[in-house]
């Protein structure tokens, strides 16, 4: 038997390194907002790495100071030494993958695109010990030099929320590619310095709304767009359902206050990506106070002179020695 700290050891070399091989084809590609040129050659950068098992070739395809996101701790790398550093030595301990892309969707503007997958893999180790994994991931793209290349990166399972144990084999209902709703396209590129600063203040303001509605007012426009959740192996799509989720978890919330230690932006001032280590302080209206350490990424777009979150994934890293999702991190709210 596999025990969690070689799982999650795996996992992260198969995610990271492509090591796959197709279980099925008929991916279903999103109808997107972008040329169709763009969301082609992302699609088939994915595709490609899911074949891949030279870790030099799947470098190849991130930027010099791209960011990974995994799910063991401490699980965040800046940088391409960083990255290869960390998957480079799991390769050996791989056999072969079975791999499949459950679904994919895409979204470009040119000069910087997004994907969000949710995938399902079979591994085998060379000592024959297999693992079963479905996984959630978002990637954001940059075009450097006229090659898309990675700029973040994050993988993430859900957690079960009373117990702290990553839900490995979870598989969400599959949804199908995200369709793009009239009105998604971005609006005119602004200058990076204040595409950056507006995103950094739209990132503060949607982690701690006051009401559901408030909530609802950072993602779209409209119901085009994604969130994949701490806990849930499910997809939350549009409004109604933020609604139908989140609603009833805000029912006991007093007030919230975040602390964002670590953020990193990147944008072309039409559509941006952050990623960010957060802690979400949560008093509950029965006195009670729930605290919550987590990773989020977010694929925004602006749109009049707002920002609209369309990918979205919070995670918990793992603990490789206990198995469990480290959900709080006290010395965070001292």
């Amino acid at each position: 038997m596999i025990n969690g700290k070689d799982q999650l050891r795996i996992i992260l070399a198969l995610l990271v390194a492509g090591v796959f091989l197709p279980i099925a084809a008929g991916i279903a590609v999103a109808a997107s907002f972008g040329e169709p040129q763009d969301i082609n050659e992302i699609t088939a950068i994915e595709n490609e790495l899911a074949g891949e098992t030279d870790i030099d070739r799947v470098m190849a395809h991130y930027a010099e100071d791209a960011i990974l996101i995994d799910m063991a701790a401490p699980g965040w790398y800046e940088g391409r030494k960083q990255i290869y550093a960390d998957v480079q030595p799991q390769l050996a301990a791989l056999q072969a993958i079975k791999y499949r892309m459950n679904e994919i969707s895409v979204a470009s503007d040119g000069k910087f695109a997004c994907a969000a997958m949710q995938l399902h893999f079979e591994a085998t180790k060379k000592d024959n010990s297999q693992l079963k994994m479905s996984v959630r991931q978002i990637d954001a793209f940059k075009k450097i030099d006229g090659r898309w290349r990675i700029v973040q990166q994050h993988l993430s399972v859900p957690v079960d929320q009373k117990t702290s144990t990553p839900l490995l084999d979870a598989t969400g209902t599959m949804r199908g590619a995200l369709r793009w709703p009239d009105g998604s396209a971005p609006s005119a590129s602004i200058p990076v310095a204040q595409a950056k600063a507006e995103i950094s203040k739209w990132l503060v303001a949607s982690e701690t709304p006051k009401s559901i509605d408030e909530m609802q007012g950072y993602y779209g426009p409209g119901d085009g767009f994604v969130i994949f959740d701490w806990w849930s192996p499910r997809e939350v799509r549009g409004h109604q359902e933020v609604r139908d989720y989140y609603g009833p978890q805000l029912v006991g919330v007093h007030d919230m206050q975040i602390k964002v230690p670590v953020v990193r932006i990147d944008t072309d001032g039409t559509i941006g990506v952050q990623v960010s280590q957060q802690h979400l302080t949560m008093n509950m209206k029965d006195g009670t106070r729930q605290l919550i350490s987590f990773r989020q990424s977010d694929c925004l777009r602006r749109v009049g002179d707002a920002w609209y979150s369309f990918f979205e994934m919070g995670s918990f890293s793992v603990d490789t020695k206990t198995g469990k999702a480290i959900m709080v991190n006290p010395a965070a709210f001292k």
